[in-house]
């Protein structure tokens, strides 16, 4: 029993260590988001404005791809760290026990279960698979 307990607070401290280190990714990735949009919108306007130095003839056209090189750089990260942050989601997801399996696709009564039931009540047709999902059903309507 003593051994059980010990297994069961290291799986309790590593849920919550992994739990802890998804958020604070979680957290850090959108700050980055954050920063990197108002830089987006600063290489936007940057690159406006060297267009616009470029049509009225004060400056060169190497200036205009310098800029639109800069945008499309901030934009790339951008993107990059948005993906980083649903995969920091993802992370946090799991790590607060969220599953991956479809549970439609899960048998409600595990094969075990379902003969120690029968063999201590005559359940009839009521364990069927086509009933269970029927209840199922009727009670997510529910809700």
């Amino acid at each position: 029993l003593q051994q059980a307990l010990v297994s069961y607070r290291e799986t309790v401290i590593q849920a919550s260590r992994e739990a802890e280190d998804a958020m604070a990714s979680l957290n850090g990735t959108q700050v980055q988001v954050k920063i990197l949009t108002e830089t987006v919108v600063s290489a936007n306007r940057s690159n406006e404005l060297s267009t616009l130095r470029y049509k009225e003839g004060f400056s060169d056209y190497q200036r205009v791809l310098d800029s639109q090189q800069a945008l499309f750089r901030q934009q790339q990260n951008l993107v990059s760290t948005r993906g980083t942050s649903v995969r920091s989601l993802v992370a946090l997801y799991k790590a607060l026990g969220g599953g991956w399996q479809d549970q439609a696709e899960l048998p409600l009564i595990s094969d075990d279960s379902r003969e120690q039931m029968e063999q201590r009540t005559n359940w009839g047709e009521l364990l069927e698979s086509s009933n269970l999902e029927n209840d199922k059903n009727i009670s997510q309507q529910a809700n």
